[in-house]
């Protein structure tokens, strides 16, 4: 009789394995999913998902993946999804279980897991999940002069929930001001992250959205002067002349009135 003794777990942010001693060799199943998802709102999201056996397992069924959310079932033909979740690859062997999100909006911005069922000769039939992917859903970034002030250029994007999530203004690939979510505004479906930086003189402008280091989205802004450089110039030359005008009549009036005492 064949005997197994469990090895530890392995967790990592990609994948959670399952180890089993057989004969000396180490037998492995595993399910892959990334932790993060990002699409631009309207798109079409690809969720990944594959699983991976080691050598030493021998699979006897072809394994079956779902993928879940919320407690539903993404590829249930009368779901809450119908319609818009399809197999990126459709061949039933194939270890890709990825699937497609079709016209992503703002309420598919939460976490989905894959599952799978497995029969191998060693340990006969079991599941196995994957860890879970958080979806992030972004909208078109708008980079341009504040409509209340055209001193001041203004880039504005809303999000998704997401602590990572990272907004920043830089002009000459130098950066002026970046703002970050904050933990109070992480409960909303949606938040509006924007960045106003003053015009100080011309240059290129550029606002990015970044999730970590992952450039995101990001939008152009050229000017060659300052916005405020076409507004007139103060005319100081004549207010000092009306002064000075001002002051020699004055100066005039009172030298008559001390010639007529």
């Amino acid at each position: 009789m064949l005997a197994f003794t469990p090895c530890s777990f392995v967790v990592t942010t990609w994948s959670l394995w399952i180890c089993f001693l057989h004969s000396g060799s180490v037998a492995v199943i595993s399910v892959n999913q990334p932790p993060e998802v990002t699409v631009a709102l309207g798109h079409d999201a690809v969720l990944p998902c594959d699983f991976q056996a080691s050598p030493d397992e021998t699979i006897t069924a072809t394994p079956v993946l779902y993928w879940f959310t919320d407690s539903d079932d993404l590829l249930k033909s009368d779901g809450k999804y119908a319609g818009r979740v399809h197999r990126l690859d459709q061949n039933s062997e194939s270890e890709n279980k990825s699937i497609v999100l079709k016209r992503v909006q703002w309420s598919d911005s939460k976490k989905y897991e894959c599952k799978g069922s497995f029969t191998t000769r060693q340990r006969g039939s079991f599941r196995k999940t994957g860890n879970l992917t958080s979806l992030i859903v972004y909208g078109s970034m708008t980079f341009n002069l504040s409509s209340h002030n055209a001193s001041l250029l203004r880039c504005e994007v809303l999000v998704s929930q997401r602590s990572s999530l990272v907004l920043s203004v830089s002009q000459d690939r130098c950066l002026l001001q970046s703002v970050a979510l904050d933990a109070e505004r992480l409960q909303q479906t949606q938040v509006r992250l924007s960045q106003e930086v003053h015009l100080e003189r011309g240059g290129n402008y550029e606002c990015q959205l970044r999730l970590g280091t992952r450039l995101l989205t990001r939008s152009f802004f050229h000017t060659s002067v300052p916005a405020d450089s076409g507004r007139h110039p103060e005319p100081w030359v004549l207010y000092v002349s009306l002064l000075l005008v001002q002051t020699f009549i004055l100066l005039v009036l009172l030298v008559i009135t001390l010639l007529r005492r």
